[in-house]
């Protein structure tokens, strides 16, 4: 969005930000809070765990899910899998985004 210049209006001073708290003190550590410079964003070794596994495991767990409610097996079409662990954790180790791509198999050795 753009600003209109005749909108504009010049940041408000310090002592002007200090005058609108009733203790001086805590303004002045609410305004040196506000304008101190920004953090860093979190690693996600300090990440909470609920935090860490929203960012790292819950979006491919979801997708492995319903890929697995989708299913179907290679003899009935009308049947899911037998083990459902099993298929999810299949399909978390070959979509794994963190996991390099699978290297190429070896070339087969040539035959006379």
């Amino acid at each position: 969005a753009t600003v209109s210049v005749l909108n504009w209006r010049p940041c408000p001073t310090m002592s002007n930000l200090l005058s609108l708290f009733p203790d001086p003190e805590e303004g002045a550590r609410i305004v040196a809070a506000c304008t101190s410079a920004p953090t860093a964003p979190p690693t996600l070794d300090s990440l909470p765990p609920q935090d860490y596994l929203d960012a790292t495991v819950v979006p491919i767990l979801l997708q492995g899910l319903e890929a697995l409610s989708k299913a179907k097996t290679d003899e009935d079409e009308s049947k899911r899998p037998s083990d459902a662990l099993e298929y999810l954790a299949h399909f978390l180790l070959a979509n794994n985004p963190q996991r390099d791509p699978p290297s190429p198999p070896p070339p087969a050795p040539a035959t006379e």
